[in-house]
């Protein structure tokens, strides 16, 4: 057991871009970071490691129990886009977050989709879903982190270039900046500190919460 008193957080996909600016995040602000993926190698952005499949539920529910342990208790469980949450097993891997680990501790869950597969989602759905996600813990907080959801897309669907031209220029003033892996991995940090739940902080949404 490691002799620490701070927070914890199993961060899923450690090794991927993402993964390592997150653990990076949490491990900045005193947290004990726990990894968890297909490698059998701790990251340099993490205090421990589990190896795990994180597509399989019970893997998956091993990893969390097994971070646990590690981190004396677990305070948040950062889900990357190699869980997934959002199809149709979803409820199945929040729950078992929570079962294994999070209820007594009033814990959180942050999902984040920051991969190229992830770009295809809905935002509709991701929202919603989300919503779903959060109401299924009484106490408990899940948010989702999505930084390929974006607000400002063109309703324009006629042929006309003129026409086209002027709804992109019209538009222009609504589109954001990028979030960078730095933006994404504050951005789940704060939503994992904040007493929220059911939010989606999608790419339009990422930079003004950091700077509200």
């Amino acid at each position: 057991m490691p002799a620490h008193h701070g927070p914890s957080v199993l961060v899923t996909g450690i090794h991927s871009a993402v993964g390592e600016y997150i653990g990076s995040a949490f491990m900045g602000h005193g947290w004990f970071v726990v990894g968890a993926d297909s490698s059998h190698r701790t990251s340099h952005f993490a205090r421990a490691h589990v190896h795990a499949d994180l597509s399989s539920i019970e893997s998956y529910s091993h990893a969390v129990r097994r971070a646990a342990i590690l981190g004396n208790g677990l305070d948040c469980v950062v889900n990357s886009d190699a869980v997934p949450v959002f199809g149709e097993q979803g409820e199945e891997f929040i729950r078992a977050a929570f079962v294994q680990a999070l209820a007594e501790m009033r814990g959180s869950v942050v999902n984040v989709l920051a991969e190229a597969r992830s770009e295809g989602l809905d935002r509709s759905f991701v929202l919603s879903r989300t919503a779903e996600l959060a109401a299924l813990n009484a106490g408990a907080r899940v948010n989702t982190v999505a930084p390929n959801l974006v607000d400002s897309t063109s309703a324009y669907r006629g042929a006309d270039p003129d026409e086209f031209l002027a709804t992109l220029t019209a538009s222009e003033p609504a589109v954001r900046p990028r979030p960078t892996l730095d933006d994404v991995a504050a951005a789940v940090f704060f939503i994992a500190s904040e007493p929220l739940s059911g939010v989606t902080l999608g790419a339009d949404d990422i930079l003004p919460a950091l700077r509200s």
